[in-house]
């Protein structure tokens, strides 16, 4: 039964992840009720796997200090808000343990996405989707998206 419920959350956040990363990939926006959905099921997960209160204390600490260096990254205008608040709840599921791995797959993502645009951006030249139109930012939260999925596949679900 736990392991059904474990499954089910680590499923809503990976739809909650792909939901994110389509609608800034089509409308370069990620709806708050994504990030809450991601932020839910991870603190779900930490309730079924019963981590016990350093557990809580580390994921929730973590989650507070990615969203501090994402709302800086705002304040500078490099992020979107949406951006942060997305990380920080994939935070929540990575924990100490798989914070380094969520960091490393989304800046590997990221790399890839900034230059598949760059590409079909200078190719395309705008004449479709609004994403590979140039001067358009990169919708970050499909790379976030990737890292999320990672971290929840790799330190939330087992």
């Amino acid at each position: 039964m736990l392991h059904s419920l474990l499954f089910l959350t680590a499923l809503i956040g990976c739809l909650a992840l792909g939901a994110a990363a389509l609608s800034d990939l089509v409308r370069f926006t990620i709806p708050n009720p994504l990030a809450l959905l991601l932020a839910v099921t991870a603190i779900a997960m930490l309730g079924l796997r019963q981590v016990g209160l350093h557990g809580w204390l580390w994921h929730l600490g973590l989650a507070l200090v990615v969203l501090a260096v994402g709302a800086l990254l705002v304040a500078v205008k490099a992020w979107g808000a949406g951006d942060a608040k997305l990380l920080a709840a994939a935070a929540l599921w990575a924990g100490p343990n798989g914070m380094a791995e969520l960091v490393l797959w989304t800046v590997l993502a990221g790399g890839a996405l900034a230059l598949l645009l760059l590409f079909f951006r200078r190719v395309i030249q705008g004449r479709s989707l609004k994403v590979l139109q140039s001067g358009q930012a990169v919708p970050y939260g499909l790379a976030i998206a990737v890292g999320g999925v990672h971290a929840i596949l790799r330190h939330g679900f087992i």
